[in-house]
């Protein structure tokens, strides 16, 4: 047995599976996704710091080669390309440009910290 579609409503269901598919699984934030360092010299030794940024959410991980671990997640917005979290940068908004896969965030006082996608 076959079933007959009219064109335009087998266009909008398509669309709306479409719609739907997209808008449940994908953060749409520019930043979506995980972020690194590496490990870098710090006021703490040599670390890494890793953000992620997931659907609102910001975790921030802090590792030191000693294996010390420091881990914070709160909301963040994306405001003219700032980057707005209580768990970061105290709640000011911290400067961001994203350009060929690495993300520097701007701090006026100790500089630019680069961080690659992985």
């Amino acid at each position: 047995m076959t079933m007959n579609i009219h064109p335009l409503c087998a266009a909008i269901i398509t669309s709306s599976v479409a719609l739907a598919s997209c808008s449940r699984n994908e953060d749409p934030s520019p930043l979506a996704g995980k972020w690194g360092t590496g490990m870098q010299l710090t006021s703490w030794g040599e670390a890494e710091t890793v953000l992620v940024f997931d659907r609102g959410i910001l975790t921030i991980h802090f590792t030191s080669r000693s294996g010390d671990s420091i881990r914070e997640s709160s909301p963040y917005v994306i405001e003219k390309e700032t980057i707005i979290s209580e768990g970061f940068n105290d709640g000011k908004p911290m400067p961001y440009t994203l350009k060929d896969g690495v993300l520097e965030l701007i701090d006026p006082v100790s500089g630019v910290m680069r961080l690659t996608k992985r």
